[in-house]
């Protein structure tokens, strides 16, 4: 069955009528695409055990390990589970794809602290990445793993850079998945949200940018700079001082709406310049 709550010509579409992978019920998103609703879906946990790992800086599985792992493990917590037994134990499914060179790794990796940002990105939920729940912990004061584990609303979330249509998108998608995350939680080693400090000095102060398009650096990595050199995180309007773009030809709708207000538009490279 198709959830079509946009109302779709299905028949232009040529959709299937289920999920081709686990037989599940599908939907329609607001973009036409279309997903399976199956949280155990194999696909579904074969991508999020590859986004787990890429989190977390496991490198050496590859698409025969994910789809071998999804077959045996109907969950990451599953997945966890069995990696972290002992050697002689862990990952007998995945003998003859590398199971347990990575399963040492990811047993290694999940010994190091991580941040919130990165420990909640690990579940590969829609529109909860790191970037958005690094803008929330950084402008929100009371702001904790706890605050977005057990949402109050979706209101809590709305801050710079984060609109009530992506706030919304965060509240559905904890609560969605909470259940899941609690009980992975033993297996990682999340660090404490650091105490916020207001900067009010640094080589940034009174500046503020808004980071767009793909960098060589993490965008919230970049993010984090400007907060710790006194400077703001802001979205493209009047008063920003900088959009920070790679491709100076580019057109994104943020691109041209800075163009228009009279933004400045700087490289990255000139922006990490700016803070030598």
């Amino acid at each position: 069955m198709i959830k079509n709550i946009y109302n779709y010509d299905l028949e232009k579409l040529n959709l299937p009528d289920t999920c081709p992978v686990c037989g599940g019920d599908l939907e329609v998103l607001e973009n036409g695409m279309i997903r399976c609703i199956n949280k155990n879906c194999a696909q579904k946990v074969a991508h999020k055990i590859e986004k787990c790992l890429d989190k977390i800086g496991v490198k050496g599985a590859g698409p025969a390990y994910f789809t071998k792992a999804s077959k045996d493990c109907k969950n990451l917590f599953d997945y966890l589970s069995s990696v972290t037994k002992s050697d002689e134990d862990s990952v007998k499914w995945a003998n003859g794809i590398n199971g347990e060179k990575v399963a040492k790794k990811v047993r290694a990796a999940l010994k190091k602290k991580i941040s919130i940002s990165t420990f909640i990105s690990c579940f590969d939920i829609e529109a909860v990445g790191e970037g958005q729940i690094d803008k929330v912990l950084t402008a929100i004061p009371k702001a904790d793993l706890n605050f977005f584990l057990h949402p109050g609303s979706s209101k809590q979330f709305i801050c710079e850079g984060i609109s009530d249509i992506l706030a919304d998108k965060i509240y559905y998608g904890m609560i969605e998945n909470v259940e899941e995350i609690e009980k992975c939680m033993s297996f990682f080693n999340v660090k404490s949200n650091e105490p916020k400090v207001e900067k009010k000095g640094g080589k940034l102060a009174g500046l503020s940018f808004c980071f767009t398009g793909a960098m060589s650096i993490k965008r919230s990595d970049l993010e984090k700079m400007v907060i710790e050199n006194g400077g703001e995180v802001k979205a493209v309007s009047k008063g920003l001082s900088f959009l920070v773009q790679q491709d100076p030809n580019s057109t994104s709708t943020k691109s041209e709406k800075a163009k228009k207000l009279g933004t400045k538009i700087i490289s990255p490279e000139e922006f990490l310049n700016m803070l030598k």
